[in-house]
Order: structure tokens, then C-alpha cells, then sequence
């Protein structure tokens, strides 16, 4: 994502399996999730960007609620929202202090 090509951030992100990282990098771990989500946000993949966002919140909650990119997600994701294909992301904004 850094490099702003959210095709191959999803590619790797997709074939990495973050849980194989050790368990001491459980930040490393969530930053993952939170890219992925990002690049998905990008390709208009709602569903799967609130989907790696709740993975995130379940390894660090911390990273949702004080990420300020988590916070731009979100509202991306809200401005575009679909309630029927992510019925998790309104608690999950709430949560995170966005909406």
C-alpha cells in the first residue's frame, strides 16, 4: 500500500498468512489487516475491507480506535455504505469513534 498500488497489496496481502508471524507481533499482525483493508477500500471490495477491519479489532483493538488511517477508511466505507453487504460496519465505526 505504501506504494499505492492496492492491485498487488491485496495480492500479497491475500497470499500472506499473517498468523504464521510470531505471536509477539501481534501489531505487525493487525497493520496487515489494517493495509489490506485499505488496498480492498481502493478496489471498492466493501465487504472484504469491513471484513479485514473486524480481523484487526480482534488482534488489536487499540489500532481501530486510534489509527487515524483506520479512521479515513471507515468513512470512506460510510459515505459508500451498502447495509446489506456489511451489516458489521456501523457498530464497527461506532466503536472506532467514527460514526
Amino acid at each position: 500500500m505504501a506504494i499505492g498500488d492496492a492491485r498487488t497489496a491485496v495480492d500479497t496481502g491475500e497470499a500472506l498468512d499473517a498468523d504464521t508471524l510470531p505471536s509477539g507481533l501481534v501489531g505487525r499482525r493487525a497493520q496487515v489487516c489494517l493495509d489490506l483493508a485499505r488496498a480492498y477500500t481502493q478496489r471498492r471490495q466493501d465487504a472484504a475491507a469491513v471484513h479485514a477491519l473486524l480481523d484487526a479489532e480482534r488482534l488489536a483493538p487499540e489500532l481501530i480506535r486510534y489509527h487515524s488511517g483506520t479512521a479515513r477508511v471507515l468513512t470512506e466505507l460510510l459515505r459508500r455504505e451498502h447495509k446489506r453487504s456489511t451489516p458489521e460496519l456501523r457498530p464497527l465505526a461506532s466503536r472506532a469513534g467514527v460514526a
